[in-house]
């Protein structure tokens, strides 16, 4: 014989078991979206990364030109992603300045193809030969990235810099 207290006990427990589920649902897919979030910024510190070594091999090439200070490029952030570099032409057997501007430009177009608002900065460093910065729009970033602090040109609030 059924009590009539316990009438509608089945109702409570699957509506508790239902609120359950749905929060934990709500936290998979809380998850889910941190997971996404953080693999691209994952992805562009590895286009980062790999733009600086392209540009570093591309030094190694030129050798002369990169002891000679011609690879330095600190135009303004907002500046190269207004307007990304026309890769100059020279005539067979191009000078090492050739090359390097060359090289820069290339160098400049490969970031904006493969990062949001790519850009960076080359800078002579004494102690290691260059300093090279590559810069990049991150929208989930709010505030301005302490990376960015050694940069010639602060980029300014949402750009991500790798070192």
């Amino acid at each position: 014989m059924i009590s009539k207290t316990q009438i509608g006990s089945a109702m409570v427990e699957i509506l508790i078991a239902m609120i359950i589920t749905v929060i934990g649902l709500l936290g998979v897919a809380s998850l889910q979206g941190n997971a996404l979030k953080y693999q691209k910024t994952s992805e562009q510190r590895s286009q980062a990364m790999q733009s600086s070594f392209d540009l570093g091999e591309r030094m190694r090439a030129n050798a002369v030109a990169a002891k000679g200070g011609l690879y330095t490029y600190v135009v303004p952030y907002a500046t190269t992603v207004a307007s990304p570099p026309v890769i100059p032409t020279c005539g067979a057997p191009c000078s090492e300045a050739q090359i390097a501007a060359i090289d820069q430009a290339n160098w400049l177009l490969s970031m904006s193809e493969r990062l949001s608002g790519g850009a960076g900065y080359v800078v002579a460093n004494a102690l290691s030969g260059y300093d090279v910065t590559v810069m990049w729009k991150d929208p989930t970033l709010t505030a301005i990235d302490p990376a960015c602090a050694g940069a010639p040109s602060a980029p300014g609030v949402g750009v991500r810099c790798y070192v």
